[in-house]
């Protein structure tokens, strides 16, 4: 059987960047999505215009939601592994089925990894 070898502090480090990715796309995806209007004007299907741009949007954002919930899924997650091993019982326990509440929660958040 093949070793697993790890370092709790890279892990931690890699659960501050998924957490910090999922700032972003809250801060600057979620909310600068939010400020895009489209008043399509007086033209022939312009109406149909404005529906089409809006409910774009409305399944763009829906997507960056889930995106970042994802993103923070997997920043608690690793925060937690990272956390276990650094405790010497729960390194030698730690196993990839601690990983499993990663895919679980990611792959009910991401659109085509099992979710929407």
């Amino acid at each position: 059987m093949a070793e697993i070898v790890y370092d709790a502090d890279t892990i931690g480090e890699l659960a501050t960047a998924f957490t910090k990715l999922k700032a972003d796309v809250e801060d600057h995806g979620v909310k600068e999505l939010a400020k895009v209007a489209v008043v399509a004007g007086d033209f022939f299907d312009a109406d149909e215009l404005e529906k089409l741009v809006t409910d774009r949007k409305t399944q763009l954002e829906t997507n960056l939601k889930g995106l970042a919930d994802a993103l923070g899924i997997i920043g608690e997650k690793l925060a937690q592994v990272a956390k276990n091993a650094t405790n010497t019982e729960a390194q030698n326990n730690l196993t990839a089925a601690d990983l499993q509440g990663l895919i679980d929660g990611v792959t009910a958040k991401l659109p085509g990894i099992g979710g929407d």
